[in-house]
């Protein structure tokens, strides 16, 4: 009987023992922590599911280059501009009311500026000693574009505000860390430009999704000039202007690109589609060829010094030609002979497709080449 018990006894404290350690075991896995997440969303997850990335997600989807980028299995740090972002870009003076109308390459440079290959920086290390590289270089400088920070861990390059503060950091992604900004971040070379072309008839050339083929022919006729020299500097500053604009489709259908002028070429080209003054249209006491300047036998001299004739062919004469306003910039048509009007250069396709205080552009099928030098 006494063995019983004893039995019993000892089953009772090997129970007790067990619990104990269960419950000393319990208690050491209790630090006070919380448990940890598994991460596993991708960057581009992170982006197409978190409520406020809306605009972003849009503008990502354009360039599977990038969406491809965020959703490899490297390591980057992306900085996310929320949609409240976008909204105070567009409200920026003299920004294009819509982002699509701006030329894809630079969109997509812009964006690429917002993100960091080879590492995953979290907003404890932004701090003055910290300069990231990009993936965005600079075209003209062929410099990669970086991007730094102030005292306090906001962002100092990327903005006029020179404190772009992380709404939302260190956002873990299988691939890297995202930290949300209020604002877009755009690359010193971007803004520099942007600062000079915006609200100008510069900026609707250069920036225009339509014009980037006469964007590249422009820089290209500028390289190595002084500012004041340029072609930018002209649709930047000089008032009186009227464009005449040939659109990508006009110089896809010619075969031409930035590569088949020369810089001298595309300079005499391109201010052969200048006009400054010399037209009785003066909306806000601006100067500029309106369509009632655009009539038959009217002639305007360029900023080449050429000279642009015009037939308003209101009666369709000759038929073929259909009705339309008709530029030579050559001097190889004859008015009084029809059987010259074949030669016309180009043809008004949107008339006050640009209009602001500076000029107007109107945009043209055709090219309007210079005369041959005698």
């Amino acid at each position: 009987m006494k063995k019983s018990i004893l039995k019993y006894f000892k089953a009772f404290a090997l129970v007790g023992i067990m619990a104990s350690l269960i419950a000393v075991t319990s208690c050491g896995d209790d630090d006070g922590t919380e448990p940890v997440d598994e991460v596993t969303d991708s960057i581009l997850d992170i982006v197409n599911n978190t409520e406020g990335l809306d605009s972003l997600k849009k503008y990502l989807n354009v360039y599977p280059e990038l969406t491809a980028t965020l959703g490899s299995e490297g390591t980057f740090t992306f900085f996310a501009p929320n949609n409240d972002a976008f909204i105070g870009l567009l409200e920026t003076p003299g920004f294009p009311a819509r982002i699509e109308s701006i030329n894809p390459e630079i969109i997509k440079g812009v964006l690429a500026y917002h993100i960091v290959a080879g590492q995953a920086v979290a907003t404890a290390d932004f701090t003055t000693d910290t300069e990231l590289n990009t993936l965005y270089t600079d075209a003209t400088s062929e410099t990669v574009q970086t991007i730094k920070f102030n005292a306090d861990g906001t962002v100092l390059t990327g903005s006029s505000n020179k404190e772009i503060s992380v709404v939302t950091g260190d956002i873990q992604a299988t691939n890297g860390v995202v930290h949300i900004t209020e604002s877009v971040l755009i690359p010193v070379s971007v803004e520099s430009t942007l600062s000079v072309l915006l609200g100008t008839l510069a900026g609707s050339v250069m920036l225009g999704t339509d014009f980037s083929i006469l964007a590249e022919g422009i820089t290209k006729a500028d390289e190595g000039k002084a500012a004041e020299a340029t072609i930018v500097g002209a649709l930047a500053s000089v008032t009186d202007l009227t464009v005449f604009a040939p659109t990508n489709a006009t110089f896809e259908a010619a075969q031409i690109t930035a590569a088949s002028l020369t810089a001298e070429q595309w300079d005499a080209y391109i201010r052969n589609h200048i006009v400054i003054g010399q037209g009785g249209s003066t909306d806000d006491g601006v100067n500029t060829l309106g369509a009632d300047d655009l009539t038959t036998g009217a002639t305007y001299t360029t900023l080449s010094q050429g000279t642009l004739t015009f037939f308003n062919n209101t009666d369709a004469i000759p038929p073929n030609n259909g009705v339309g306003i008709y530029i030579d910039s050559n001097g190889d048509v004859d008015l009084a002979d029809q059987t010259t009007y074949g030669n016309f250069d180009a043809e008004a396709a949107l008339l006050d497709a640009v209009t602001i205080s500076q000029g107007r552009i109107h945009v043209i099928a055709g090219i309007l080449a210079p005369a041959s030098p005698q």
